[in-house]
This record gives C-alpha cells, structure tokens and sequence, in this order.
C-alpha cells in the first residue's frame, strides 16, 4: 500500500503534463511530418526518409551546381556547394518538410517540391541563398510564397560575393 500513493501520485502528474502538452504545446506546433536526410543528391536535392519510406525532395526556389560527376562534366562550385551544405547538416539530419500551392506538388522529375525546415526552425532553402550556395530558381514560372524573399536574400550574397557570386569564381554562372 505504500508504494499505490506516490504511484498515484506519477499518475496524475503524467496526466497534466499530457493535458499541458494537448492543449498548450501540439495546436502551436508545425503541421508536417518530420523526416531525416538520408543522402545529400546535391545541395537542392535531397533524399529524406519518413521512418517507411525514401523520398526524392526537390527544394522549392532554389538552384545549386549539380555534382554531376567525371563522365559528364563539372558545374563551378558543385562540390563546394555540397560541402557547405552538408555542414548545415552535420549535427542534426532531422527536418521538417512544407508544401507551397502556387508550387505544385512535384517537379518535372517527379520529385517533391518542398521547403525545408531545420531542428533550429530556420529555413533550409534560404540558408543555401544566405550563404551563397545556390541561386533563387522559379522554373514553372510559379508564384511561389517566399519568391520576393528569396530573391532579396540573393540580392545580399550577389552584393557580398558569396560563394557561386565570387566574381573570381563562377560570377553566379554554373
């Protein structure tokens, strides 16, 4: 009988931290699935996983150099670009993935159109336009929702010369 009071006692305090986290904490958190990054393809293409399956995700407004390998040549800073990118995602592979309407689903390829979003809450696809890593990209000419800040992300990296805008280095052109 001595052990049933402060077994009571776990119950009802479990049952309020499961009230406190019902009503206070799940309605205020993202409404998305979380997946892990199981292979960088490159620095806009990723292939997460969801616990049953692999996905091919394409980033939503971006475009990076392709690491397209010896047999058919190189784009300036492909490889740079990956390792960058990589570093974003040396600690945590946990993301976060958002759709965009005005996007569509699924790219020419059949991959998922996506935005990223990161253990930290900062967004992956601007981090790649931050740094210098990748260029805004709208190749369906879609409306998609973060264009106008994308693109005024770009304008930052272009005016510092970051990574593909290094005028020494690719001058944005890969």
């Amino acid at each position: 009988m001595k052990f049933l009071r402060p077994l009571l006692t776990i119950l009802v305090m479990a049952g309020i931290i499961f009230v406190i986290y019902q009503v206070f904490i799940l309605p205020f958190m993202p409404k998305v699935a979380p997946y892990r990054v199981a292979h960088m393809i490159d620095a806009d293409s990723l292939l997460v996983y969801d616990g049953k399956a692999l996905k091919k995700v394409q980033l939503i407004g971006v475009d990076a150099p392709e690491l397209t390998g010896p047999q058919k040549g190189h784009q300036c800073y492909d490889k740079e670009a990956l390792a960058e990118a990589s570093k974003i995602f040396a600690k945590d592979r946990g993301i976060w993935l958002e759709e965009d309407t005005a996007s569509g689903d699924k790219d020419i390829h059949g991959r998922d159109l996506r935005y990223v979003k990161l253990p930290d809450g900062k967004l992956y696809n601007k981090e790649l336009l931050q740094q210098g890593i990748a260029k805004e990209s709208n190749p369906q000419d879609a409306k998609y929702k973060l264009r106008d800040d994308f693109l005024n992300t770009q304008k930052d990296a272009t005016d510092k010369e970051l990574g593909i805008w290094d005028e020494q280095g690719c001058a944005g052109i890969f």
